[in-house]
């Protein structure tokens, strides 16, 4: 059953029914005993997972269409965006339903499409606004307005403001434009200040058009002055347009970077297309020719569209269907046909119909239904699921209306069987004996039984091998669950079947016999050395054979090394066997180190090769990779790390060296890094000094990537301070990476500090990022308090729920078994599927433990049903 036969009370009666058998196990738990609701608990709560996930999967665009075309009502269509975990996404896709809802419904709904934007980035917001403003009377636009007003940095208010201005009526009007002016004359950036002052400038006075003009020409980088003066010049009255255009045409012939000229040209292409054109031919990146190409082409002459389409074409893939959108309407029949040719010559199916769709509005309908005919052949779910919503909108009736059910239905149908797997993996050990190898069986091969069984099985691992991710993992996990009889011909079989990631044979030789194994070696070891010889790949599959080889093999697979051409694959080949080299071959490995062209790849292979050599030898490797280090460019890496393997009376010498190297350095972020890495080999004393020094020549307050790098040699009111610092980062994604560091680098005292930190970031996605990375130190005190942090819908399920069951290993006490319960519960109704599997797999222990020993078998019985009824 898809989402959409599903009825609309079919989530709450889940919820309803999840949360009953929730007090079932708490009752439970309560008196002391087991709990068997709590795999009740789990159906449920998967079927509340199914029914949000499916939700979650079904993109904004799509709902628009099927609306549209009448297949969803519009309350419809709302009840889904209800079921969104984002308030962004709630948001935009409310956005997209508000023309398709009555008028008396459109201000209630616009009310919380900006509730659900409040939250959200300056460009984002703008563009939202902007799309409401055209749908909601103009008395109902003040809220609007007021929330333009909140928006930051100036550049982007402008921009919302802008938008809903034209739809006030006089003088509110006036009054908007007049904000919107002001703030873009508070814009900070150049190309800010070309953006802000084009965008309000169709809507100004002549006074504030005079003020504008002299804006735009105080405009400091010479290619967005040009962008701003054109933008401005075209609302003016001769002879000021004419005097304005001559000041940007002067500015970009004086341009010296011919991209930035092009692009320049391109913002005046009305009034000058040959000059322009030209430009955009001869940019020198092809960034910057097609950014010139979609600025001229709805101003291009019709002589002009041959040569600016051919230019196109020429584009790599992307570029070319970036420039083709805004130029496809104006193509001529023949020219869609070369067009179309272009986008079947490209190899990647997603791209070819990402191109596709992107010309369906030019195309005719006839041909447009070929195209979704084509793209049913497309395997992958969400490739056929965009091709069918892309094109169906320019389709005849009634293949348009079908590619949208469709669509709807792939969409509904994509589930994580990477997760599923994992699942399965971590319940089977709970199982009983006889009952294991049917729950293995029924995930492998479905109900095929003896040789059908066993080529079933080989084509799912071989399957699972051929495409990136886990899930190939998980089913090698489940092979000793098998009986003998197939365990080693399972394995076998999918070793012969289809090309196989590299290194993923070796997951399967501890399950193969000893003929079969030493075979499989042999064969291995071949591809390998193959693909190291003919540089492609890297060395991950001869590391990961390295401990099945023979004293032999590893003399041959040392031998092969010092012939590959490319010397980072030998470096990471020698580095790599060093731990299972007998004595004599480690000296030839050192060897052909030491004739390593590349100083600083010579100087890290001999790093690495110098703890598993004899102390005599060691110190000559360590003394070569010394004198390969001096002077390189990553010379201050290479100290740091062979200071490491030094003998205590060399290692504060070479760390002086390393930490005068890092001070040295210009970029703070990388000043700060490698005097972090320098400065752990000083001693004590010498380290405080350092450091002091080094911030107190920051001033009161040094900068938080200094702080995060040095945080495991600082005083705890520093370390205090740099959690502060880092918390404090505006950038999120910047304020995430420092984050990060800075936990590995903690004392055990402050981790209270940092979760306080990342719980209160500001940033929803970003919260529930830091408390994952920071879940494998949280005490039980700390987990508790973090999971109300998070909230619903960004749930760290696999990060929280393996630090449940850590804890619950270390002491399997009530208070936390029932904290790795709360755990479990807070992942199972979540957004996304595979959250509640990866909980479920993680958790494995806990459960059993709690639901008695039939609960391993009910709760693999009611994934499966759950993944049959709603996938």
């Amino acid at each position: 059953m898809t989402a959409g036969e599903l009825a609309d009370g079919s989530l709450e009666e889940a919820e309803s029914a999840w949360r009953r058998a929730a007090a079932d196990t708490d009752t439970a738990l309560a008196g002391g005993g087991v709990a068997p609701s709590l795999v009740d608990e789990i159906r449920h709560g998967l079927v509340v997972s199914s029914l949000l996930s499916m939700a979650e999967n079904v993109p904004a665009h799509l709902v628009e269409r099927l609306v549209a075309a009448g297949l969803w009502s519009a309350p419809r269509g709302v009840a889904h965006a209800d079921r969104l975990s984002s308030p962004e996404g709630r948001a935009g896709l409310l956005n997209r339903l508000l023309p398709h809802l009555d008028p008396g419904e459109r201000p209630a709904v616009a009310a919380r499409i900006l509730d659900g934007l409040a939250g959200s980035v300056g460009s984002y917001r703008a563009d939202q606004y902007t799309a409401m403003a055209a749908h909601l009377a103009p008395d109902e636009l003040d809220p609007v307005v007021a929330a333009a007003r909140a928006i930051d940095p100036p550049d982007y208010r402008v921009r919302a403001l802008a938008g809903v201005a034209p739809r006030l009526p006089e003088p509110r009007r006036a009054e908007v434009v007049a904000e919107a002016f002001a703030s873009a004359l508070l814009a900070r950036y150049p190309s800010q200040q070309a953006d802000a002052l084009s965008a309000v400038a169709p809507h100004l006075s002549p006074a504030q058009l005079a003020s504008a003009r002299a804006a735009a020409g105080a405009v400091e980088e010479g290619e967005h002055r040009v962008g701003a003066l054109a933008g401005v010049a075209a609302h003016l009255p001769e002879p000021d347009r004419t005097a304005v255009l001559s000041v940007a045409f002067t500015t970009a012939d004086a341009l010296g970077d011919a991209g930035a000229r092009a692009r320049a040209l391109s913002a005046l292409g009305p009034y000058a297309l040959d000059e322009a054109l030209d430009e955009a031919l001869d940019a020198a990146t092809a960034a910057a020719s097609a950014t010139a190409l979609d600025r001229l082409a709805p101003h291009l002459r019709e002589d002009q569209i041959e040569v600016a389409f051919a230019a196109t074409l020429a584009l790599g893939w992307t570029d070319r269907a970036f420039v083709l959108r805004r130029l496809a309407p104006r193509l001529s029949p023949g020219q869609l046909d070369r067009a179309l040719a272009a986008a079947d010559a490209i190899t990647s199916p997603s791209s070819r119909f990402d191109l596709y769709c992107t010309l369906a509005p030019s195309l005719p309908p006839e041909r447009v239904a070929q195209l979704l005919e084509a793209a049913g052949e497309l395997r992958g779910d969400h490739d056929r699921r965009d091709a069918w919503s892309g094109l169906a909108p320019y389709a005849p009736e009634p293949a348009g209306r079908d590619a949208l059910t469709r669509a709807l239905a792939v969409t509904t149908a994509i589930h994580s069987r990477i997760h599923h797997a994992h699942a399965v993996a971590a319940l089977v050990p709970f199982l009983p004996e006889e009952r294991r190898s049917a729950a293995v069986r029924r995930l492998l091969g479905g109900d095929a039984s003896g040789d059908r069984f066993r080529a079933a099985a080989a084509a799912s691992l071989a399957a699972a091998f051929a495409e990136p991710g886990s899930w190939a993992d998980a089913l090698v996990a489940l092979i000793p669950h098998l009986p003998p009889d197939l365990r080693a011909g399972t394995a076998a079989d999918a070793l012969r079947e289809g090309r196989h990631r590299p290194g993923v044979a070796i997951r399967l030789l501890p399950h193969l016999t000893a003929d079969l194994r030493t075979a499989a070696v042999g064969k291995a070891l071949t591809r390998a050395l193959h693909a190291a010889q003919e540089e492609y790949g890297s060395a991950e599959s001869l590391l990961l054979l390295a401990p099945h080889l023979t004293v032999g093999q590893l003399r041959s697979t040392v031998d092969a090394a010092a012939a590959v051409r490319t010397e980072r694959v030998r470096t990471e080949v020698l580095a790599g066997l060093a731990p299972h080299l007998p004595a004599e071959l480690l000296l030839v490995a050192a060897a052909t180190a030491g004739r390593v062209r590349s100083a600083s790849l010579r100087a890290k292979a001999l790093t690495a090769l110098a703890p598993h050599l004899p102390a005599g030898e060691r110190a000559a490797a360590l003394e070569q990779a010394l004198a390969a280090a001096r002077g390189d460019r990553s010379e201050v890496d290479l100290l740091a790390g062979i200071a490491a393997h030094l003998p205590p009376e060399q290692r504060p010498a070479v760390a002086a060296r390393a930490t005068e190297l890092a001070l040295a350095l210009a970029a703070p972020d990388s000043r700060a890094k490698a005097l972090a890495r320098a400065v752990r080999h000083l001693p004590p004393e010498r380290r405080e000094a350092t450091i002091a020094a080094v911030l107190a020549g920051d001033g009161p307050r040094p900068p938080s990537v200094l702080l995060a790098a040095l945080a495991p040699y600082l005083p705890a009111d520093l370390q205090r301070q740099a959690v502060a610092a880092v918390a404090a980062i505006r950038h999120p994604e910047t304020r995430a990476q420092r984050f990060v560091e800075l936990v590995r680098r903690l004392p055990d005292e402050l981790l209270p500090d940092a979760a306080a930190a990342a719980g209160a970031d500001p940033n929803r996605f970003w919260r529930a990022e830091l408390l994952a990375r920071l879940a494998d130190r949280l005490t039980p005190e700390l987990l508790a308090a973090a999971l109300p942090a998070v909230g619903r819908g960004r749930f760290p399920a696999q990060a929280f729920a393996g630090r449940a069951q850590a804890l619950v290993d270390a002491d399997p006490s009530p208070e936390r078994v029932r904290l790795a319960v709360e755990v479990l519960r807070r992942a199972l109704p979540e957004h996304r599927t595979y959250g509640s599997l990866a909980a479920i797999g993680a958790l494995a222990s806990t459960i059993v433990r709690v639901g008695g020993p039939g609960a391993a078998q009910g709760v693999l019985d009611a994934i499966d049903e759950v993944q049959a009824r709603w996938p």
